[in-house]
């Protein structure tokens, strides 16, 4: 991959990773919307934050079985698949069982992850020298803040003119 192109999946991908829009309002939608306590909640979180715990496994995984006849691309079109099926069952179903919502919720962690894991390893695969390993370091915690910052303006702005749900 040439290095622009290598840039612009690396910055996309942590822009992406900071630019969490629906994570502003989800607990005033679990709490408001559902009617979940506290505990619920956090057994919610306690539950989708799991698949972080094995994320060594990932990189063992996507580094020595190849998936589709590669190492990372097709494991970043499987996971970016199955990250983008759980957001629109989450969004556009409107369950309020508890195990639907984990189950989704853990299967998008798993996906988080798992790109997390697939973009690391790439940047590192990358990374020929100092000077290359600092370049893609900032452009990656860069593109990261620039998301957090862009979702946190943004995400307050709808919230007060569409509401929790329409956001979430």
């Amino acid at each position: 991959m040439r290095p622009d192109k290598t840039k612009a999946l690396v910055a996309t991908v942590y822009f992406l990773q900071g630019f969490a829009l629906s994570g502003l309002v989800f607990s005033l939608f679990l709490k408001e919307t559902l009617h979940w306590s506290i505990l619920r909640m956090s057994l919610l979180a306690t539950i989708s934050a799991i698949p972080w715990f094995f994320k060594i496994l990932y990189g063992v995984a996507s580094d020595n079985f190849p998936l589709f006849g590669y190492k990372r691309k097709s494991y970043l079109a499987v996971c970016s698949i199955l990250s983008i099926f759980c957001s629109v069952a989450l969004a556009a179903l409107r369950y309020t069982n508890f195990w639907y919502y984990t189950g989704l919720f853990f299967m998008s962690s798993v996906a988080a992850c798992m790109i997390d894991v697939i973009i690391d390893g790439y940047v590192v695969e990358q990374s020929k020298d100092f000077k290359t390993t600092n370049g893609y370091q900032n452009l990656s915690w860069g593109s990261r803040a620039v998301g957090g910052a862009s979702s946190s303006l943004l995400g307050g702005w709808l919230a007060a003119h569409l509401g929790v749900y329409q956001i979430f």
